[in-house]
């Protein structure tokens, strides 16, 4: 019994200590917009990071991405507003959490996102991307679109979206 508790403890306690270690903090986003101005964003984010961030702003506990549905879900939903969107005249456009789903590997929390309404291909487009910049100063944020990519942060948070 004491051996078992023992594996637990020490289990636990190197999870919670690969956390705080984690070394790559950073998410990975595709960025697709249609010549309609249709927004597909698929972004990729570190399962451990986003939960450990959700269960300090939320204080969810468990935190559970398992469905559209979840109180963790529509938390980051929330999150998103004020992290991640897009701005077009002055205007803010916020992304939407369509589908929440695993990477194959469960390491990383896959989003596929859109828009509520398309992008004006007529005026200028901006995107923002600060998430877990409140977690972490190292934090960055690799967008590819258009075969280019972006990497945003605190210190560069929204770049110019070219529009086909």
């Amino acid at each position: 019994m004491r051996l078992i508790l023992f594996a637990f403890v020490f289990i636990f306690s190197a999870a919670d200590t690969s956390y705080k270690m984690h070394p790559l903090k950073m998410s990975f986003s595709k960025l697709v917009i249609n010549s309609e101005g249709v927004v597909d964003l698929q972004a990729r984010i570190f399962l451990d990071d986003i939960t450990a961030q959700m269960q300090v702003l939320y204080d969810l506990q468990p935190v559970d991405f398992s469905n559209i549905e979840s109180n963790s879900t529509k938390a980051l939903q929330q999150y998103l507003t004020s992290h991640y969107y897009f701005e077009q005249a002055s205007k803010k456009i916020e992304l939407r959490i369509d589908t929440v789903s695993f990477s194959r590997n469960r390491l990383a929390l896959v989003l596929q996102m859109s828009t509520d309404a398309p992008l004006d291909a007529t005026k200028e487009v901006f995107l923002t991307n600060t998430l877990l910049c409140d977690a972490s100063e190292k934090q960055k944020n690799d967008i590819l679109h258009i075969d280019k990519h972006h990497l945003l942060s605190m210190d560069n948070p929204r770049v110019k979206i070219e529009l086909n």
